[in-house]
């Protein structure tokens, strides 16, 4: 697998990208989909990358710098036909590690992609460097909060 950084040009990405925003949009209240489209991705603070095995698209993964020293998790997505296979995983160290070159000493999540990522806990190492932005205590479910 070889992760590598994307311009966001190619036609498997867009369609990667579209499944996401669907699944957001389906699973969560408009007002708690916080999913960016392949503009807002493009966006200079925005580092995209993908994950391939050749020319097959595994999966992607955005950082969004919101500081010096402190950066979002976005987009993160595993094709269908890989998942389960370490994709996610793979995509998380590779970001990890950016950020640290980078100097970012946190980076964070949104509560719904938190309370998904700790379901999976097995499948990832949750580190110091990941946090996630406190849920409002008067949300009643985690698609509630923003």
């Amino acid at each position: 697998m070889e992760i590598r950084i994307d311009d966001l040009r190619g036609a498997g990405i867009a369609a990667l990208l579209q499944i996401h925003l669907d699944a957001m949009h389906e699973h969560s209240p408009p007002e708690s989909v916080h999913a960016l489209d392949l503009d807002a991705l493009r966006h200079p603070s925005i580092t995209f990358w993908t994950a391939c095995e050749g020319e097959e698209l595994m999966g992607c993964g955005a950082l969004k710098q919101l500081t010096p020293m402190h950066a979002e998790l976005k987009s993160m997505r595993t094709a269908a036909d890989h998942v389960q296979k370490g994709v996610a995983r793979a995509l998380l160290r590779h970001i990890e590690a950016a950020a640290r070159a980078k100097g970012i000493r946190q980076i964070s999540l949104k509560p719904v992609l938190t309370l998904l990522l700790l379901q999976h806990k097995s499948c990832i190492e949750v580190k110091a460097l990941w946090s996630a932005v406190p849920l409002p205590t008067m949300c009643s479910t985690p698609t509630a909060c923003s």
